[in-house]
């Protein structure tokens, strides 16, 4: 069938009311509309639906088209998600919805979704099937239900990996010649919830890490307001003390103050374009412990999408760490550029014989990306199998290397998170006695080139 151009004042009004839908549903207005019978905004869906099939323009696949994609043949009146194939205006209407949107045909395969649909679920297609596009149990029941009963339905979504993300999906049932389908929105509340959690746990944190500094400076002040009033070797001795301990409440704060921030916006990963190899030398440069730092692989650009001042952050914790817990050696900082993911796991993680390794974070699939490398060897004890799993815990310390070194314990937890946004991935290689590595691997532009470098 030759296209028909579509005439505007017939799909004015229906695009209108997709537009009211959508909006509706990206703010909550869809559960006020609910009803035991037909909910208000379910019959504007049939009506729109109604008033589209009639626009001329409407592409129908014929069933050789069906064969082609590998879709069933439908039922008596049921309908397919090949079948569903929408008009340019209608698609043009639904990428322009700032949330992702997903029409599920009466087989229960997705027969249309718009472009913020398409960037939030990456890994799948037209024509999957119900049990292919969520995880979700309470999702899918949903689902299944207003497929049933045709009410309409809210549901909580979260994704814990490879990024937390929480999510309200409605779940709009409507019907067009007698077939029901069925119209899924999802609204982001995750910037909501995790705000309302860093507050929470920003002040237990806090609170619970302040208290012992605190109490050492009260209990200074109070002796040299007594005992110690004339005695001015203790006063000094005191005073370093008192100072010390204010300066590990100042890092302590601004560590989580910086930690907070960072999780907030963890879900938005950057698009920026940074040169990894710039960033390597200019932050070490700058290092107290330079004379230490051994670089190589930095000879050329290193493209990564990334966020400047975080990576410098990145860096900057894995660097002092190497330094504090290094024994004194040297330390060796080590690039490697256009790695397929498992080239880069193996530059990342798995460069000595006889070591304990673990993930500390891995990013999701994502085919034919391409990985800079980022790897800080020690030459330190080593640390042990049972502590790896809690290295990215806040405020974890491994006791035997950390006593008497200053320090919060949250510079694992800040270079997981960044790491998280970023999409990339956090190793952890270590021997008994001979090192340790971290290294991180981030996802680089389209079309870099092949391996240049390699740890």
């Amino acid at each position: 069938m030759e296209p028909t151009s579509l005439p505007i004042p017939r799909v004015a009004l229906p695009l209108a009311g997709l537009a009211g839908v959508v909006a509706g549903a990206a703010c909550g207005g869809l559960a006020a509309a609910a009803s035991p019978g037909q909910p208000v905004m379910v019959a504007g869906l049939a009506a729109l639906a109604a008033s589209l099939a009639a626009v001329p323009g409407v592409v129908v696949l014929s069933d050789r088209q069906r064969r082609a994609v590998a879709v069933p043949e439908p039922l008596p009146g049921t309908a397919t998600a090949a079948a569903a194939a929408l008009p340019p205006m209608l698609e043009a209407a639904l990428d322009a919805a700032p949330v992702p949107v997903m029409i599920l045909a009466a087989d229960k395969r997705l027969a249309a979704r718009n472009a913020a649909a398409r960037d939030r679920f990456t890994q799948i297609g037209v024509g999957a099937r119900l049990e292919a596009l969520f995880r979700q149990p309470d999702l899918i029941a949903a689902i299944e239900d207003s497929y049933v009963d045709g009410r309409m339905r809210q549901v909580s979504v979260s994704t814990l990996v490879p990024i937390e993300r929480f999510e309200r999906a409605t779940i709009a049932p409507f019907e067009d010649g007698g077939v029901r389908y069925v119209l899924i929105t999802f609204a982001d509340e995750t910037e909501q919830r995790v705000s309302e959690r860093m507050r929470a746990d920003f002040l237990a944190n806090a609170s619970h890490e302040l208290r012992t500094p605190l109490a050492s400076i009260a209990g200074f002040i109070e002796t040299l307001r007594g005992p110690a009033r004339d005695d001015a070797e203790a006063r000094d001795r005191f005073l370093k003390i008192m100072d010390d301990q204010a300066g590990r409440m100042s890092r302590l704060l601004s560590d989580l103050s910086s930690l907070s921030r960072i999780e907030l916006f963890e879900r938005v990963a950057p698009t920026g374009e940074q040169d990894l190899a710039t960033i390597v030398l200019e932050t070490v440069e700058a290092l107290p412990a330079r004379d230490l730092i051994q670089v190589s692989g930095a000879e050329g650009p290193v493209p990564v999408m990334g966020d400047r001042d975080q990576l410098v952050q990145v860096l900057t914790n894995l660097v002092d760490n190497a330094v504090k817990y290094g024994g004194g050696g040297p330390v060796r900082l080590r690039l490697g550029s256009g790695l397929e993911r498992e080239q880069a796991l193996q530059a990342a993680g798995r460069q000595w014989e006889a070591a304990l390794r673990l993930p500390l974070t891995s990013p999701a699939h994502d085919p034919g990306r391409r990985y800079a490398v980022l790897r800080v060897e020690d030459a330190g004890p080593g640390i042990a199998r049972e502590e790896l799993p809690r290295l990215t815990e806040r405020f974890y310390r491994v006791e035997a290397s950390a006593r008497g070194v200053p320090g919060t314990g949250l510079g694992l937890a800040i270079v997981k998170h960044i790491v998280n946004r970023h999409r990339g991935g956090l190793l952890v290689e270590t021997r008994s006695g001979a090192g340790t590595s971290f290294a991180c691997y981030l996802p680089q532009p389209e079309g870099s080139d092949p391996p240049a470098a390699t740890p």
